[in-house]
């Protein structure tokens, strides 16, 4: 399951076609991949400088 998530996460981190948010998002969690399950949304959207929002939605889009 986690080799599966981290590769749907490099996957949009690395693709052309994707918005800048998305693409952001996905770097910051690849990078700190190791943490990902005590990084907050907030501390994600702050960090991405992005909406809370658009962190749940890239969440919701991985499943």
């Amino acid at each position: 399951m986690t080799h599966i998530l981290l590769k749907q996460i490099e996957d949009i981190s690395k693709d052309k076609n994707e918005n800048k948010e998305n693409s952001s998002i996905a770097k910051y969690l690849f990078k700190h991949f190791k943490e990902i399950d005590k990084i907050s949304i907030t501390k994600i959207a702050r960090e991405c400088k992005i909406s809370p929002t658009k962190v749940t939605r890239f969440a919701e889009k991985l499943g």
